[in-house]
């Protein structure tokens, strides 16, 4: 964890993504909540404010003269060096040259009592054997679009059109972590035991070892759905971890968001789920409401009811057509219903009696 970013978080100016970081960090392990009130500790004993941290706090520099000065005190007791000896060496060391000793000595002030702490390691101050600071990147799909993607320890992702994945380019040796911030992605995550894979959506925490499932979580749904193809996951609420529910293969697990709920039934047809990984549409008994937000994120088309009716109409049917048109005239088919296109991107659903208008109409 950055310290400087722990540091925000303590004088309440961390940005709310940044505090939502944090609290997961402390909720991971207690241990976390203990180094953080050591953190405070030490931070309101030093004196030092925010902006000087963060303009002029260099870790590494810093450190390496923190080391070079207990070094040279070391000597000193056991050569018995004179006093002004060790000004020249230490001034000779270059750190005498930065503009506020005061401040450095309140600095390295904290990063002593913090190595003393057995904590130091934990701060990230790029010493041997600290972690690296996660790099995360974010995978964004439009509408129209799908992409496969391979993370760093091999697991495999299918995104689905107008949904987006936040993820570390390598992850932690503890843990495998990844944000689906929207929409919706299959899994087939590389087994490892003693590495868990956790998956953050809608205030759901979704928790596997190595299998393959689907996750969903679009705006309009107001849950997060979790399908199992293979193997075990946990789907339980980020902020009551007693809340949730082991799934098995072949089944379905919803988390409400507004009710931080979990239920989890089993699942008749796995295709209709999947169905999409391979680029075509099963629907059963589907409001031609949940058909048309499909069709809009498939196609990247915007799709209009001429009359409110056709919207509770329900459609079953297996959409397997590459070409938009052919889709359309398949659900036009079984439900005894036509469709008009007003442009380029925008198609109308209408009653057989209602005739398209024509171009003067349009203008």
């Amino acid at each position: 964890m950055n310290h400087n970013l722990l540091i925000r978080y303590l004088t309440d100016e961390s940005a709310d993504n940044e505090q939502y970081e944090v609290e997961r960090w402390l909720e991971a392990d207690p241990e976390h909540r203990k180094l953080l009130e050591e953190l405070e500790l030490i931070w309101r004993t030093s004196g030092m404010n925010l902006e000087a941290v963060e303009n002029d706090f260099d870790a590494e520099v810093d450190w390496k003269a923190l080391r070079y000065r207990i070094e040279i005190e070391v000597n000193r007791e056991k050569k018995k060096m004179k006093p002004d000896k060790v000004g020249k060496e230490y001034r000779q060391s270059g750190f005498a040259k930065r503009a506020d000793f005061a401040q450095f000595m309140r600095v390295a002030a904290v990063m002593l009592i913090a190595a003393f702490a057995g904590i130091f390691a934990w701060l990230n101050f790029h010493v041997v054997g600290s972690e690296e600071e996660l790099v995360m990147r974010e995978i964004v799909m439009d509408k129209g679009q799908r992409a496969n993607l391979v993370l760093s320890d091999g697991t495999n992702v299918n995104l689905n059109a107008d949904s987006k994945i936040s993820m570390p380019e390598v992850f932690q040796q503890d843990k495998r972590e990844v944000f689906l911030l929207e929409g919706e992605a299959y899994f087939e995550v590389a087994g490892d035991p003693d590495w868990p894979f956790l998956i953050h959506s809608g205030g759901a925490v979704i928790r596997v070892l190595g299998t393959s499932f689907a996750v969903r979580a679009y705006p309009e749904d107001e849950m997060v759905r979790v399908v199992v193809n293979e193997g075990t996951v946990s789907l339980a609420s980020g902020h009551d971890k007693s809340i949730g529910a082991n799934l098995t293969a072949g089944q379905l697990g919803l988390f409400h968001i507004k009710n931080d709920t979990v239920i989890s039934k089993e699942v008749e047809d796995m295709e209709q789920f999947l169905s999409w990984i391979d680029g075509y549409l099963i629907f059963k008994e589907t409001s031609m409401k949940e058909v048309a937000l499909q069709q809009e994120r498939r196609y990247n088309v915007e799709v209009d009811f001429g009359k409110p009716s056709i919207e509770e109409l329900f459609l079953t049917a297996t959409l397997k057509g590459r070409s938009v048109t052919n889709v359309l005239n398949v659900i036009a088919a079984s439900l005894e219903i036509d469709y008009y296109q007003t442009d380029r991107q925008t198609i109308v659903f209408t009653d057989h009696d209602e005739k398209a208008p024509t171009e003067f109409d349009r203008h």
